[in-house]
Parts: structure tokens; C-alpha cells; sequence
């Protein structure tokens, strides 16, 4: 037993099902990639690795050099882009369960207007599917979308060279890249891991891969623009004592994207260059985020 790895605590082979509410403070979840693991500082601990799917448990994350990890012992983390994180989404239809195989489940149903604990995106048969749990998984087609702008303030950029898809936690969605010149429309924008991107229909897109709107006079905003979105980002704050309190009970993510959607606000508010699209992509996304935590849809 010389070579067993015995720096992690709680860390088993998968073998149980991850479908259940997860606390979002300490949790137990899997892996989706091999994983070295890091000292607080940064440092790797051991060469070994631990495997794919192997049950880890979160203690809590942790930003070190400017990227994301998760605590799972004491002064041991592991990249936090290896990691199954869990996401409450909304079933907007009735939907069947499937194998990895692609085969229904039995007869199942998962009813309309539930919440589903979701885990990585796959690929099945060129279908794309939510994971919930060991050996499930729900058509992402079956989930309400997430920050969704209007019809009347559609937007579309064009890439400017040959870019990756990735999920809302900046995974590369494998196999999946969308060609030099195609143009887009834009439904969000995210920072993950301090990295601006763009939400389209496919999954996101880093922003530095879409041409450069530099100080085009016809794309820039006037005085109007950015003072709608100050007053977005003064009237989305979290001033009162209720609403502190609605955000502290809102879900992990709900918190997440609405901290995240209040830094971009604020990062484009700040760009005296800004264009009017990032100017009201920053001012919806903020908006949806406070919504979310105001108990809106």
C-alpha cells in the first residue's frame, strides 16, 4: 500500500448517485478530469493524480494565482475546472431520464417547473445532456436557458478566428468550435476565472476571440448609455436588509451569477471606450442576476 495516494480525505471511487440537494457549502461530487492537488499557495503536492470520477468532497473554493479551486483538506485543493459542480436548473418541459448510452430509463418523468441538480454537459448520440446523477442524464434541451436577452435588443458578433465552446463553469465542451467569420448572436456575457465571455446558443465563447470593436464613433455609447447602467448597477444593490437576506438563502449559483454580473457591470461601466452592445449586454445581465435573487422571473 506503499503507493496509495493518502493526502485527500473523503476521496472514494464513484458509486453512488449524485442526484440529490447538495449542500453548497460542503459538498460531494466527482471529478471529470484527472487532477493533481495544490497547496494553498499553488504548489503541486504529489505527482500522482487523482482519476476521473473519483467522489471528492468540497469544503469550500478558493482563488489562487487568478484561477479557481476547491478546497478539499486542509492546505489541499484541486483546479476547480475538474470538478462536477452542482446547478440547480428549471425543467421547462416534462423530461425522461437517460443512460450513457442514450436509452431512456425505465418510464421516469421528471415533471415541468422542477428544480434538477445538474452536473458537467455531455455529448450522447450528437445530443447535448445535463449529468444528474450516476449513469443520468436529462436532455439540456428540457432546461430553461439562462440570461436570455429580448428580441429587441438582439446583438450578434463575429468571430475573428477559429474558437472553442465552453459550459458556464469554462470547460471545454469537447469536439464542439465554431469557425473563423461566423457571426453570432450574443444572448450574455460572464466572467469565469476573471475572463470575460460571450453566451451563445452553442455554450460560451472567451470575448477576445470576437473582432475588435476598437473606437468605431458609430459603435460607442453616448452619456445616456452609461448612465443607464450606473443606475442598474445602483438600483440591483443590495441595500436593504431583506434583500441581504434573500441573497444569502438564494442558491450558490444564483449568488454566483449575480456577483459576477455586478463586477462586469461595473468593469464595462468603467471602459470609457465601451460600445453600446457590451453597454446592454452588462445592463440585462445585471438585471436578470437581481432578478434571480429577488425571487423573480
Amino acid at each position: 500500500m506503499k503507493n496509495k495516494f493518502i493526502l485527500l480525505t473523503g476521496v472514494t471511487l464513484l458509486g453512488l448517485s449524485l442526484a440529490s440537494s447538495v449542500n453548497a457549502a460542503s459538498i460531494n461530487t466527482n471529478l471529470i478530469h484527472n487532477s493533481y492537488v495544490y497547496s494553498g499557495s499553488g504548489k503541486r503536492l504529489n505527482k500522482k493524480t487523482l482519476k476521473k470520477n473519483s467522489i471528492i468532497k468540497v469544503l469550500d473554493t478558493k482563488t489562487i494565482k487568478n484561477k479557481k479551486y476547491v478546497k478539499i483538506a486542509k492546505d489541499q485543493y484541486i483546479k476547480a475546472t475538474n470538478v462536477a459542480m452542482p446547478i440547480k436548473r428549471t425543467l421547462t418541459h416534462n423530461a425522461y431520464i437517460y443512460n450513457d448510452k442514450g436509452k431512456r430509463v425505465k418510464k421516469v418523468v421528471l415533471k415541468k417547473n422542477s428544480k434538477v441538480t445538474t452536473f458537467e454537459t455531455v455529448t450522447i448520440n450528437k445530443k447535448k445532456f445535463y449529468r444528474i446523477g450516476k449513469d443520468q442524464y436529462v436532455k439540456v434541451g428540457n432546461f430553461k436557458p439562462t440570461k436570455v436577452l429580448s428580441s429587441d435588443n438582439k446583438i450578434e458578433k463575429t468571430l475573428k478566428q477559429t474558437a472553442a465552446l465552453y459550459d458556464e463553469e469554462g470547460n471545454v465542451i469537447n469536439g464542439d468550435y465554431v469557425q473563423e467569420g461566423t457571426t453570432l448572436e450574443i444572448k450574455g456575457t460572464k466572467i469565469i476565472d476573471g475572463e470575460r465571455y460571450y453566451q451563445t446558443a452553442g455554450g460560451y465563447i472567451k470575448a477576445a476571440m470576437f473582432e475588435d470593436e476598437g473606437v468605431d464613433s458609430t459603435k460607442l455609447s453616448t452619456s445616456v448609455n452609461f448612465e443607464k447602467l450606473s443606475n442598474t448597477i445602483s438600483s440591483t444593490s443590495l441595500t436593504t436588509t431583506q434583500l441581504q437576506e434573500k441573497y444569502h438563502k438564494a442558491d450558490e449559483k444564483v449568488r454566483r451569477d449575480y456577483d459576477e454580473a455586478v463586477a462586469t457591470a461595473k468593469k464595462v461601466l468603467a471602459d470609457k471606450n465601451a460600445s453600446t452592445q457590451d453597454l446592454t449586454i452588462a445592463n440585462t445581465d445585471l438585471q436578470v442576476a437581481f432578478n434571480a435573487i429577488n425571487g423573480e422571473q
